[in-house]
């Protein structure tokens, strides 16, 4: 690996709580790598769709991790899907071209109102960059009407958790939580239901 191949400039993006309940990428710092399509699509979902993919092959970054995300000028947002650390000094990394979509999650919370009777509150809701990817759509004919039923997964970084049945507003459309998968270490995918009538 020559460092002469390494003259993209590569934006490393961190997950931050910007204010209270709302969370954005933020550069944390700009790098030189290596940056390559691949004819493949990358795995960036384990129960959704893939993406098309790149490699980028750059110096040994601490503390980079898939917790993190990418950003160059031709591919825009890049998901991290793996980071290859066995090319001593440097880091390969394959990431997936999926640009995040901006999410609003409504939440309540119950309390005791008066005479000890509980109460649902409304909170601030949570704003956050997700990313979107289909799953299946499904059409069902009822006299006397029929209703499409369009499921997505929906990921999310770690620290966003959203709870089951709840209401999310994906890039502006309601869509209902249904099935959560929260067992990998880096990322949240809910399976995400959104019903509207043909």
């Amino acid at each position: 690996m020559s460092i002469s191949e390494m003259r993209t400039p590569v934006n490393i993006l961190d997950f931050v709580e910007s204010e209270d309940s709302v969370f954005e990428w933020r550069k944390k710092i700009q790098v030189w790598a290596k940056v390559e399509h691949q004819t493949y699509n990358s795995i960036f979902s384990k129960h959704g769709v893939t993406a098309k993919s790149v490699k980028i092959t750059m110096r040994k970054h601490s503390g980079l991790t898939l917790h993190n995300a990418l950003s160059t000028a031709e591919y825009g947002h890049l998901v991290i899907s793996d980071i290859d650390r066995d090319t001593p000094g440097f880091f390969v990394l394959s990431a997936a071209m999926v640009e995040p979509v901006t999410c609003k999650a409504e939440r309540t919370q119950t309390v005791m109102g008066q005479n000890n009777r509980p109460v649902i509150e409304a909170l601030t809701p949570l704003v956050f960059p997700g990313y979107l990817t289909e799953k299946y759509l499904r059409q069902v004919q009822e006299e006397p009407m029929s209703y499409s039923e369009s499921r997505y997964i929906l990921l999310t970084p770690k620290p966003i958790a959203l709870e089951t049945g709840g209401l999310v507003y994906i890039g502006g459309f309601p869509c209902e939580v249904v099935i959560p998968h929260e067992l990998d270490m880096y990322r949240n995918e809910y399976e995400v239901v959104r019903r509207f009538d043909n």
